[in-house]
């Protein structure tokens, strides 16, 4: 009886330090300081092109996509915190807000 007591705590004690994880694990993603923006429409924006201004810097070219039909493919990578957007559609300026995005935050802006 004692020996089985003994086998069995032997037993134990290897399962719970073999189960045991040992060492650190660090995981990045790789966009540490990378904030998001998507543009969406709802009506008479979907589908057309458009030009996007960050901070007064050389304008790009987005499409507008649906509400319903954004993906991760649709999403603009810029530099975390404070930026000066500027959208601009056929020449015509429709959005002109100072934002502030944190890092890895998706910001959406819907027409």
């Amino acid at each position: 009886m004692r020996n089985l007591y003994k086998i069995s705590t032997i037993v134990v004690l290897l399962f719970v330090m073999a189960s045991c994880k040992v060492g650190n694990y660090v995981s990045s993603n790789g966009d540490d300081n990378k904030a998001k923006i998507l543009l969406v429409s709802t009506g008479n924006f979907i589908n057309k092109i458009v030009q996007v201004q960050v901070d007064n810097n050389v304008p790009f070219e987005y499409r507008i996509v649906s509400v319903k039909k954004s993906y991760k493919k649709d999403i603009t990578f810029i530099p975390s915190g404070k930026h000066h957007l500027k959208i601009y559609y056929k020449g015509k300026l429709i959005y002109n807000q100072n934002i502030f995005i944190a890092s890895s935050e998706t910001k959406k802006i819907e027409f």
